[in-house]
């Protein structure tokens, strides 16, 4: 949600690189906790958010946050006291299909269609093709 609904920036990039503009506020620093409004979130804190998975490698007594200041996540015991973003199925915004992926999904029905119907109208023709 942070990276692709909100469109905001980790510290670093997927291959490592340090990106000056990460953040909440866009502008590189953690010094400011504030809030901002990004898209239809209202007052979102740089700072940390509890997720409500379990960290494997103690996951009766970790779990996994999320730091919105720097856009990274880590492991951490459960009893650390942090913010909670509550988000319900529907929240975050799903994917869409382009409508390049119909006009495919309808031109392979079309096919399907058209074969189906040379081989029923072939079978028709010759009664000897239901045996091969």
């Amino acid at each position: 949600m942070y990276y692709v609904n909100l469109k905001l920036k980790g510290k670093y990039s997927t291959v490592g690189t340090f990106q000056s503009d990460f953040g909440v506020f866009g502008e590189g620093t953690i010094d400011d906790y504030g809030q901002a409004d990004v898209g239809l979130v209202k007052n979102l804190r740089s700072f940390i958010y509890w997720s409500g998975t379990a960290y494997e490698p103690y996951p009766f007594s970790s779990a996994w946050f999320f730091d919105a200041a720097i856009g990274a996540q880590y492991g951490l015991g459960a009893d650390s006291q942090f913010n909670a973003w509550a988000v319900r199925p529907g929240d975050v915004a799903a994917l869409v299909p382009e409508p390049e992926t119909y006009t495919i999904l309808l031109a392979g029905l079309g096919l399907v269609g058209v074969v189906r119907r040379r081989k029923q109208k072939s079978s028709d023709q010759h009664p000897w093709a239901l045996s091969h």
